[in-house]
């Protein structure tokens, strides 16, 4: 659709007009009205029309006066006078100002239709014509940048001011779209970038394997510049219904010296899975994410990946949406500390999870439905771009999960306990570990134990595995089966912790149980 803007000095002719005819059905919308020169230069400032319709006799400015000054600015755009004069001397006039019609007041619907319809035509060939040259120059200017960046060629001063690229500074800008689609999207996505250029007039659009990117004549050196941009990307790419990252290199003084900043920019992207703000990243910042140990936190030094596994677990097993909270930020901790990469991390936490799963699975035939069907979801991790969206898919995930399986909320914490104590003797309990699990003092939480049982927990665990052993020993597994099991790894220990327990040795108990049974 072309563009009109309406000029008359009478109301009920700009009326008329906007109504006398189908715009939308020639080719036109409406955007405008002025009942005066000066307010007709000021909207053709503002809205820089396609067409524009107006009186050649006004109060003050009259429409040859407002062409004249318009055409001298350099303002491009269609011109149809109206009159209630038959002169032919306005007409001459008109003429040489590049005015696209001349119609006679009262206005006949014909013939302002035949009018419109050549009008048409003539925008049309001018919008045709203005694409190819504009499709020609963005290519010799994508040349340029790309002769820089991948061959070190040196352009001449009268060259770069040929193709408008003799500017006083210069920046890349490199945008990534995060989607499995990227490669067939990449297209589209630069058509949107270079559209908003067009506008802007701030920098030219070019492709860089697989980001997009952006020579800028103005670097974006304020953090409210690079904010104002991120912003006005991601809402044009809205469409894409995918993350959008962007980095930019240092802004240089020479073309020459763009190579630098676009491998600041590469770089920068390449750390794309530890951000942690939405905006324009650029070098020295402190975008990535860095996770201090807070006061009271558990310190890093005794964490690896078993403890992760089995605290991950724990959480799982007393469905407390909170531990699991918390050892997910101990992850966060712990992977940073140690410096994996982005593949690293994603191998380290899907397997954590899946040997979570795989232990609540073995719990009853409830939780093994609800952690079979979970586990197929653990493949969604991978796709996450950033760790920050890695984390709260899990997170998501898992918590989902403890709600099919059911909040103990109304059980008291000890009672939670000794469930979890039964469901799990042969894993190495502690009662420090235990406390961090239900995030209390460990002295605290082994008085309250202890008025609750009658028994210490050392005792209390010692008695819960002593039982699991002698059942296990009744399914006639070997001793060193059962120590194992039940979580003791001095065989010799279990020995003597089950002779006391029982008054006879763990294999004198299995012979006993295997005579009563013929």
């Amino acid at each position: 659709m072309y563009s009109v803007l309406i000029v008359d000095d009478e109301p009920m002719i700009r009326e008329g007009l906007k109504t006398i005819i189908n715009w939308e059905e020639e080719g036109y919308t409406v955007i405008d009205t002025a009942s005066n020169g000066r307010e007709a230069i000021e909207k053709h400032h503002q809205l820089n029309p396609d067409l524009t319709i107006l009186d050649i006799r006004m109060p003050g400015l009259t429409g040859l006066e407002v062409i004249e000054q318009l055409r001298s600015e350099g303002k491009k755009g269609q011109f149809l006078i109206l009159s209630g004069h038959a002169d032919f001397d306005y007409a001459k006039k008109a003429i040489s100002f590049g005015v696209g019609g001349y119609l006679l007041k009262p206005v006949d619907e014909e013939e302002m239709l035949e009018e419109l319809e050549r009008i048409k035509a003539r925008l049309d060939k001018e919008q045709s014509v203005n694409q190819r040259n504009t499709n020609k120059d963005l290519f010799y200017r994508e040349h340029v940048i790309e002769s820089i960046l991948h061959g070190g060629q040196v352009w001449a001063a009268e060259d770069l001011k040929k193709y408008d690229l003799y500017w006083t500074s210069y920046q890349v800008v490199l945008i990534e779209v995060f989607n499995e689609s990227s490669t067939h999207m990449s297209a589209e996505i630069k058509k949107e970038m270079i559209d908003l250029f067009a506008t802007s007039k701030s920098g030219i659009v070019f492709t860089a394997g697989k980001y997009i990117g952006c020579l800028l004549n103005s670097p974006l050196f304020t953090s409210a510049e690079r904010q104002h941009f991120y912003n006005e990307t991601s809402t044009i790419l809205k469409r894409f219904s995918s993350p959008v990252f962007i980095a930019a290199g240092t802004g240089v003084l020479h073309i020459e010296e763009i190579k630098t900043s676009y491998d600041e920019a590469v770089h920068l992207l390449e750390e794309r899975f530890f951000f942690a703000e939405q905006t324009v990243l650029v070098g020295k910042e402190g975008y990535g994410l860095s996770m201090p140990i807070e006061e009271g936190e558990v310190e890093l030094q005794g964490l690896d990946e078993n403890k992760i596994t089995d605290t991950l677990y724990y959480a799982l097993d007393i469905r407390s949406k909170d531990l699991l909270s918390r050892v997910l930020g101990q992850f966060q901790q712990w992977v940073l500390t140690e410096g994996y990469t982005e593949h690293e991390i994603k191998n380290i936490i899907t397997k954590i999870a899946a040997v979570a799963l795989n232990k609540l699975s073995l719990v009853s035939s409830e939780t093994k439905l609800i952690a079979t069907e979970h586990t197929a979801l653990l493949s969604a991790l991978y796709q996450q771009p950033t760790f920050v969206a890695l984390l709260d898919t899990l997170e998501l995930q898992f918590s989902e999960l403890i709600h099919k399986l059911g909040v103990n909320s109304k059980d008291t914490v000890i009672k939670q306990m000794i469930d979890f104590i039964k469901r799990n003797p042969g894993d190495h309990l502690k009662l420090e570990v235990l406390a961090e699990v239900f995030n209390y003092n460990s002295s605290y939480l082994g008085k309250l134990f202890k008025n609750y049982t009658g028994e210490s927990f050392n005792v209390f665990l010692d008695k819960v595995r002593m039982e699991k052993a002698k059942s296990l020993l009744e399914e006639g597994l070997k001793v060193h089966q059962v120590s194992d099991q039940i979580g003791y790894a001095n065989v010799d220990y279990f020995h003597t912790k089950f002779k006391k327990y029982m008054g006879i040795s763990p294999s004198a108990y299995r012979d006993q149980h295997k005579q009563r049974q013929k």
